[in-house]
Parts: C-alpha cells; structure tokens; sequence
C-alpha cells in the first residue's frame, strides 16, 4: 500500500509539474511575442531616425543644388552684359567693331581680286589710323 500511496503522490506531484510546464510555455511564448515587439519597435525607430537624417540630408543637397542653379543663372547674366575687350565705342570712336569680309579663295590668283583685297586692306588700315588718331586727339 505505501508504494501505491507514494505512486498516488508522485502522479499528482508530476501533474502539477505537467500543468506548471504548459503555464511557463505559455508565458515564454507571451515574452516572445512581446520580445518581437519591442525589438521591431526599435528597429522602426531606428528606420525613422535614420529616415529623418536622409531627408535632412535631401534637403540640404537640394539647397546647395538650388544655390549653384542661382549662381550660375547670375553668372551668365554678368557675362551676357559685359561689352567685348575690342569695342572701342564711347572711347571716342564713332563706329563700333569694323566688320571684316571673311577670306575667299577666288580672289587669290587673279589680278583684279588681289588689287580690290588690297585696297580694301587699305582702307581698313586708314580708318584704324584715324581711329587712333581722334583718341590721341582727345
């Protein structure tokens, strides 16, 4: 009788181990869940940190990219009103840059285009003379 008594205790010892067993897989199972959780929390966290930082980071470069843009735009516009280095008006000249006829290649070898691009290199030549004469007039 004592071994079926001690067989009784032991049973009922080892269902309430059973029942105590299922109870902490249960609640390891709970802390598991809440272990994901928190650990995605911080992840998201940490996503919308550094999501803060890219868009920081966005804006500056599109400040810095507007800025260029708006330099450049004045530049331009600094370099479309400047007058030519070989625009002498408003030194005392009347005329603004002499128009040259480009070269052609008929003219070269017969007699009449040789004299008439001669003398118009000549006429060029005394206009600049007296061009730098008026200036060292004034």
């Amino acid at each position: 009788m004592k071994v079926l008594e001690k067989y009784g205790e032991v049973k009922i010892s080892h269902s309430k181990v059973l029942k105590a067993f299922g109870s902490l897989k249960l609640e390891k199972e709970a802390l598991d869940e809440k272990i994901k959780l928190i650990e995605e929390e911080y992840l998201m966290s940490a996503l919308i940190t550094e999501n803060r930082k890219l868009k920081a980071t966005i804006d500056k470069l599109n400040y810095d990219l507007e800025q260029f843009v708006k330099g450049e735009e004045k530049l331009s516009l600094i370099l479309g009103s400047q007058r030519s280095p070989n625009d002498k008006t408003g030194l005392g000249f009347t005329g603004g840059l002499p128009v040259l006829e480009p070269f052609r290649m008929g003219n070269v070898g017969s007699a009449t285009g040789a004299s008439s691009t001669l003398s118009e290199t000549e006429s060029r030549s005394n206009e600049f003379t007296s061009f730098v004469g008026l200036s060292e007039a004034i």
